[in-house]
């Protein structure tokens, strides 16, 4: 048996090997070390205590990788409620994170509404907590535009990713993943609503970059861009 003052040291240590297991694939392990620590940071504090964020987060994290939304979705509801009702330094980026999480696990059962719902809170945490022009924000922005997207409210999705492309050009480059992904979404929404210049405008600079990722594919969307054909996607 630990003694008490043994306990927050190993409950920190099992949700460490925890996320080592889980970066190594090892995702039932993962899981099982994950549980245990919030076990025992059960027996020296409240479940609602704020330190125990980080493991419920992972552990939800975990859940929605291998499928298991309903508990993924409860968990993360469990870690939202902690932050909102708590005041530890980092509430609120604890917050807009476990609302993004929560709305991707909401938006893979199909819950769209929902899902948008907290989105936005989170893009709002993040313009308030970070700032507006931060790389969460943007990531924030770009959730929403992709799920705005899907959905095919076009001319909505191009608000927010526009937004988010300007941000993230400034902030980490124009030949960051982050920036691609996003650029991608946009190029889409313009091919869609058949602002074809727009999207080949935006197209070439992927195409044009020879180290940058799917180099051919960008160019083979490109002629079909430029040959005015609808998207087909």
């Amino acid at each position: 048996a630990y003694l008490m003052s043994d306990r927050r040291p190993l409950a920190a240590a099992l949700s460490n090997l925890a996320s080592v297991k889980r970066l190594l694939g090892d995702l039932d392990e993962s899981a099982v070390l994950f549980a245990e620590s919030l076990s025992i940071r059960a027996t020296f504090q409240p479940r609602d205590h704020p330190e125990a964020i980080p493991a419920m987060h992972n552990l939800a994290a975990l859940l929605h990788e291998q499928g298991d939304l309903h508990k993924a979705e409860l968990l993360l509801r469990e870690c939202v409620s902690i932050c909102e009702n708590g005041d530890h330094p980092t509430v609120a980026t604890d917050l807009a994170a476990n609302l993004t999480n929560l709305a991707s696990v909401l938006q893979d059962q199909e819950r769209l509404e929902e899902a948008e719902e907290n989105y936005e809170k989170a893009i709002q945490q993040w313009e308030t907590h970070v700032g507006p022009e931060a790389t969460q924000t943007a990531t924030g922005l770009n959730n929403l535009g992709t799920l705005l997207l899907r959905e095919g409210r076009l001319e909505e999705a191009l608000s927010y990713l526009g937004r988010s492309l300007k941000i993230l050009e400034k902030v980490v480059g124009k030949s960051h993943p982050d920036t691609t992904r996003t650029r991608l979404s946009l190029t889409l929404v313009h091919w869609k609503l058949r602002q074809f210049d727009m999207a080949a405008g935006l197209m070439r600079i992927m195409s044009g970059d020879a180290n940058m990722p799917h180099n051919e594919q960008w160019k083979g969307m490109l002629k079909l861009i430029e040959k005015r054909t609808p998207c087909p996607f």
